[in-house]
């Protein structure tokens, strides 16, 4: 069992299963999630995703309870995202909100004074929130290349699909082609980002995982 799945349990108790989740229960729920907890809600997202697309649409019952469970999953990924990233949640909300021009410019210059090991947890609670911002934050971060690695190892194991794309052409100038394409393949990625990853690489992530493997 999963310690989200017994945090859920937990948190349910004696509640019979035809009774849904009362949102203060989820607010405990999310209080004890960490970035596991937090990939493993997406990994169910994504899960369900594809349980409601199997199923035909006459069957509205299931359907039904499926559009429920998403639903609660992302109340819960929302309220776990805040916890995850608690000790730089004002910074990062912030961070996430409207920012452009001298405002962005501005937001740089205040990341890249935090010493190093801020800015990393900074960029690893701001991509959950905003991860198109936090890839333009990093780029003015003056990361070391290790720090640089290990943010890429955090986004790829935490990142959507549809981050896939921006992901390559961020940290393959950075770390180089080989180096990324390593971190990728021993990344315990999300089935959906392993899938687009290997498909804009034109099938690089497969071979690289299958040369690690012989």
């Amino acid at each position: 069992m999963s310690r989200l799945t017994h945090l859920i349990e937990a948190a349910r108790g004696d509640l019979p299963p035809w009774v849904s989740t009362p949102a203060e229960r989820w607010d405990a729920i999310a209080s004890e999630c960490g970035p596991d907890e937090v990939l493993e809600i997406e990994q169910r997202l994504y899960a369900l995703r594809l349980e409601l697309d199997a199923v035909e649409d006459w069957d509205g019952d299931t359907r039904d309870d499926i559009h429920k469970a998403i639903e609660q999953f992302r109340r819960l990924q929302q309220l776990a995202l805040l916890r995850v990233g608690a000790a730089w949640t004002y910074a990062i909300e912030t961070l996430a909100g409207p920012l452009e021009g001298d405002a962005l410019q501005a937001a740089r210059r205040w990341l890249a004074r935090l010493p190093e090991g801020e800015r990393l947890e900074v960029l690893k609670g701001l991509w959950h929130l905003h991860f198109r911002r936090a890839l333009a934050l990093m780029q003015g971060a003056q990361l070391s290349r290790a720090s640089a690695r290990a943010l890429c190892r955090y986004w790829l194991q935490y990142g959507g699909h549809n981050a896939a794309q921006m992901l390559i052409k961020a940290f393959v100038p950075v770390l180089g082609e080989a180096r990324f394409w390593q971190l990728a393949a021993e990344a315990p990625l999300l089935p959906a980002m392993a899938e687009f990853l290997d498909y804009a690489s034109n099938g690089r992530l497969s071979e690289t995982r299958a040369a690690e493997r012989t």
